[in-house]
């Protein structure tokens, strides 16, 4: 499953999210390579930095049981 986002509300929450995940949160990066966020931790930050430039960015989930975390976070965000 693909998400497209465009900025982060909460990091840390977000990156929780990440962590709670069964299966890999996959960062598509603009040179067209792939990171685990999971497992790379050059990947988060390249996400930090990239929300803060307000770069947008694809996400892929290995398992689409994971959605409802993510959907979740973003209705919590949207609220806040």
């Amino acid at each position: 499953m693909k998400l497209n986002l465009t900025s982060i509300a909460n990091m840390d929450r977000f990156l929780d999210i990440v962590a709670q995940c069964k299966g890999t949160v996959s960062l598509h990066l603009p040179d067209h390579s792939i990171c685990d966020l999971k497992q790379n931790p050059l990947a988060r930050q390249f996400l930090k930095l990239g929300d803060q430039t307000q770069e947008s960015f694809s996400l892929h989930l290995g398992c689409p049981s994971d959605f409802p975390l993510f959907l979740q976070y973003m209705m919590e965000a949207a609220r806040a």
